[in-house]
Parts: structure tokens; C-alpha cells; sequence
């Protein structure tokens, strides 16, 4: 049975702190006010799941002061695992979602918590619930801590809901905008012009990637390529290869990386048409 969300009246919650207000037009949801909901959720889950274990799979990475928050109400056995999903970047639209991690437990034939920081499109809930349901649980409920029904473009929607918000682009308490403000305890209100200057100043940037040697086992292929927003470093490029290719994680510091002919370091600035070879580390001089 779907849970309504909370609603929310005017200029929710405290003030913008000082450090914020150049950024941040309001708070809209204030840190008393996600506590007092996260209870409420917490009992509505703790009722609906009795009797049985479940498992708790989170969406990383905005879920994770939501998430850590809300199954420490929980007194049910449960266990955790988490998928990685991105469709944004450093834009505000949504692209098509990539999975950048996969499930390490079986929930065949289990009771599966789905938590999500936030339900817009449903492009990414609906593609998640997809992948879940062909793994065959037993059965599935959603949890959202914020459910933005006026950009709904797939016929989905979340069993546990925390607030329901307005069409507008909100930061903090593990929410984003090209990876800032997610450590905010309060949800906030994005002025426009930061994400307007962002997107006048994002530039993407493709890049072709070359494997050799092991590198090309460990990532399954001997090339790919990423575009990269304007002023990403060779190590930035490094960690998204490692979130995209878990394999390669534990060899990313051995790794001697090439740019062209010339061997750079990891704060290099990409360039658009740059070939990165990933080479097997080599003694000597």
C-alpha cells in the first residue's frame, strides 16, 4: 500500500546558514522536520515488513545520509547492498541511467527495501525496479525520501514516501549538484544561477580509452570512451573508470597512465580528442 508523503507549508524550516546564502535560496525541509518523518516512515516499514527478513538495497550515492538514518530506526534483521546508478552528472536534466555497480546478494525469493534519495522522472526508479524484478524476490516496496511528481515521465511511484516537493532543484542531506552541498543536514532550494552559470560553462569533453596487458581483462574490453565535463583530470577520469569498472579499483594506484605520447600526472586537464592508455606498471627509469 503506498504511504503519502509529508506536505510542506511555505518557507519550510530555519533560515539559510550564513555560509550558504550565496548558493542556497531557502531551506525547504529542515533537519527536525526529516527526523520526525523518517520515525514515521520507519514505523510504517517496521509494520508492513514484520516476520520477515528483508533486504535493503540502496541507490548510491545520494541515499546515504537518508539510508544511514533510517535503518538505524529499524529493529527488523535486515541486510545491505547497494547499486550504483548515475543520470546526471554535473547537469540538472537526466540522462539515460548507467548502472556503475551491481548487486552483491542473491534476493531471489526475498523481501526487498528499495531506497532512492529522490522520485522525479521515475527513468531511474523504473530501470532499477526493472533489473530487481527479473532477479525474481519475493516481493519489492520503494522508499523515497522526496517524490517530485510535475516531471514524472514513466508510470512509477514509491510505497514509502518522505515529503512531496514542488518542481524545484534541491541540495543537501545527500543530494547533489555536481557532487556539492550533499553534506547539508537540511534539504535546500538551489538558486538557478548556479546551475545556469554551470551549465553555460560545461563543456563536454570525449575521451577515447585504450587497455593493455591486464588492464584489458580486469575491464572486459580494450577500449572505451567517456565524455567528460570541462576541466576533468586524468585522476577524476581514473575514478569514474573504477566506479564503471569495479575490477580496475584495486590496480589504480599501480597503474602507469599515458595521455598520447606524453606521460602526465593525475591532475592533467583533459582535452577534447585525448587518447588515455592504460599501460601495466613498468621498474626502471
Amino acid at each position: 500500500m503506498r504511504r503519502g508523503g509529508s506536505g510542506l507549508r511555505g518557507r519550510s524550516g530555519a533560515g539559510v546558514p550564513p555560509r550558504w546564502r550565496k548558493d542556497l535560496e531557502r531551506v525547504l525541509i529542515s533537519e527536525k522536520q526529516i527526523a520526525r518523518r523518517i520515525r514515521a516512515m520507519s514505523r510504517d516499514i517496521q509494520r508492513d515488513f514484520a516476520g520477515h527478513e528483508m533486504v535493503v538495497v540502496s541507490l548510491l550515492n545520494g541515499t546515504v545520509l537518508f539510508l544511514a538514518d533510517l535503518i538505524r530506526q529499524l529493529s527488523l534483521p535486515l541486510r545491505l547492498d547497494f547499486i550504483g546508478v548515475s543520470s546526471y552528472g554535473a547537469a540538472t536534466h537526466a540522462g539515460k541511467p548507467v548502472f556503475t555497480k551491481e548487486l552483491r546478494l542473491s534476493v531471489r525469493g526475498r523481501d526487498v527495501l528499495l531506497v532512492d534519495d529522490i522520485l522525479d522522472t521515475g527513468k531511474t526508479l523504473a530501470r532499477v525496479l526493472a533489473k530487481l524484478r527479473a532477479l525474481e524476490p519475493r516481493r519489492i516496496r520503494t522508499c523515497v525520501l522526496l517524490n517530485k511528481t510535475a516531471r514524472r515521465l514513466e508510470k512509477v511511484q514509491a510505497d514509502y514516501v518522505g515529503f512531496e516537493i514542488p518542481d524545484l532543484f534541491v541540495v543537501g542531506y545527500g543530494l547533489d549538484f555536481a557532487e556539492r552541498y550533499r553534506n547539508l543536514p537540511f534539504v535546500g532550494v538551489l538558486r538557478s544561477r548556479v546551475y545556469d552559470l554551470a551549465g553555460r560553462d560545461s563543456v563536454a569533453r570525449p575521451v577515447t580509452i585504450r587497455f593493455y596487458s591486464f588492464f584489458k581483462d580486469l575491464s572486459g574490453c580494450a577500449e572505451t570512451r567517456e565524455t567528460v565535463p570541462e576541466g576533468s583530470t586524468l585522476g577524476e577520469l581514473l575514478e569514474a573508470l573504477a566506479a564503471r569498472f569495479p575490477k580496475l579499483g584495486g590496480m589504480e594506484k599501480s597503474t602507469l597512465t599515458a595521455v598520447g605520447l606524453d606521460y602526465q600526472d593525475r591532475s592533467y586537464v583533459l582535452q577534447e580528442g585525448d587518447e588515455v592508455s592504460l599501460f601495466p606498471p613498468v621498474q626502471g627509469g
